[in-house]
């Protein structure tokens, strides 16, 4: 989702980009350009929970595998997950 406040940052962007570009003739459809960023960060924030995902499952396989060891000590018992279970 994107906020009001990544939209007003994006709009702002796109206008100073505009102001200090030296031709107005490389910023003629400025909607596009808009919808463009606002793409680039709604890709940016799948890819964010995607890796947070990623991060998640490695630390359950993780503790897994530890804990699975031939002897395992009381740390590989005992591994915090706490990013996995929120």
């Amino acid at each position: 989702m994107i906020s009001r406040r990544n939209i007003r940052v994006k709009v702002m962007q796109l206008l100073y980009m505009i102001e200090a570009a030296d031709t107005l003739v490389a910023f003629k459809k400025t909607v596009e350009e808009l919808q463009k960023q606002l793409d680039k960060s709604r890709e940016l924030f799948v890819y964010l929970l995607y890796f947070l995902t990623e991060v998640a499952r490695y630390a359950e396989i993780s503790a897994q595998k530890r804990a699975s060891r031939n002897l395992p000590s009381e740390e590989d018992l005992n591994v915090n997950i706490k990013i996995a279970v929120n």
